[in-house]
């Protein structure tokens, strides 16, 4: 899927960086700015749609979306393994 497939049904006023106050009117804009960047990413394993996708602003704040602003941009696998959703700490590795 290209930026030019993509479906702008979300409303103006996408998103904005509370820092430099840059905006991206819809969510092409934000997709398209060579000054952000992807950095990381916070699954919900019991609702994928409320994860989270970080991005870095050309200022340096952290972006973070809701997973569900992008959601039709994925056609692959959805795994419904949720055997992390209980985890509270994992053990030490050597």
């Amino acid at each position: 899927m290209s930026i030019d497939d993509i479906q702008e049904d979300i409303p103006s006023g996408f998103k904005h960086c509370t820092l430099c106050t840059k905006s991206w009117p819809y969510r092409k804009d934000l997709l398209e700015d060579d000054g952000i960047r992807i950095i990381g990413y916070q699954p919900s394993f019991k609702n994928f749609a409320k994860g989270y996708i970080f991005f870095l602003c050309s200022c340096e704040t952290t972006l973070g979306l809701r997973i569900r602003d992008f959601d039709d941009l994925y056609d692959g696998p959805r795994y419904k393994d949720t055997a992390c959703s209980g985890v509270t700490a994992f053990p030490k590795t050597s």
